[in-house]
């Protein structure tokens, strides 16, 4: 944003060390002098009376390059995601699933004929957050706004075997024929959810 990046660093540690947590975008560089884009979950954590930052750090190039490849074409799109490791899922205006990739189904479990067509809040959403999902698509559907839309969230989902997983959403909104359609990027983070868990433990 034209910040230098320490002055813009101190402002996100200072956040993080308020609120207690700070979700952003951020531009790292490798060894090698590579820039690449992440994502960077700062948590404040006391260890014994000592306050200190846990920064668990994303790299995103791959969800970058399909939101580029997305606006480009379509071909170039199918490309890409067929190899996605996150799984890029999208919602019509009914609340039905119309967009399913191979990468959704080794999450979730579904492939992409079981998932097409059915409800999202039925086949993934917890129980819990359905009343809340379900009371979020009128607005939705009529203005492609919502508190989750452009937002990366930490949320649970149901797999087809029934168990519950921690998973981070990216939500955004896309109009086709005057109608607009939801599309969510989700990663499994439950290995990442226990590791945070287990080290705080270890930290006590």
């Amino acid at each position: 944003d034209g910040c230098a990046s320490a002055e813009k660093a101190k402002e996100m540690i200072d956040t993080a060390v308020r609120q207690g947590f700070n979700f952003f975008e951020w531009t790292h560089k490798r060894a090698n002098g590579e820039e690449f884009p992440a994502t960077v979950l700062l948590t404040r954590t006391m260890v014994g009376s000592e306050m200190i930052l846990q920064a668990t750090v994303r790299d995103i190039t791959a969800q970058k390059q399909a939101e580029e490849a997305f606006r480009q074409s379509e071909e170039r799109l199918r490309s890409i995601i067929d190899s996605a490791q996150d799984a890029i899922l999208m919602m019509d205006p009914t609340g039905a699933i119309s967009f399913w990739i191979p990468a959704a189904e080794k999450i979730l479990g579904y492939s992409a004929q079981e998932a097409r067509g059915r409800k999202l809040s039925q086949l993934i959403v917890p129980e819990r957050y359905r009343a809340a999902h379900s009371a979020a698509l009128p607005e939705f559907f009529k203005t492609g706004r919502g508190a989750a839309i452009g937002k990366t969230l930490e949320l649970a989902a149901i797999r087809k075997d029934g168990v519950e997983i921690a998973v981070s959403l990216s939500l955004s909104a896309t109009k086709f024929n005057d109608s607009w359609y939801a599309v969510g990027m989700i990663r499994d983070i439950t290995e990442i959810k226990k590791a945070e868990t287990e080290l705080r433990q270890f930290q006590r």
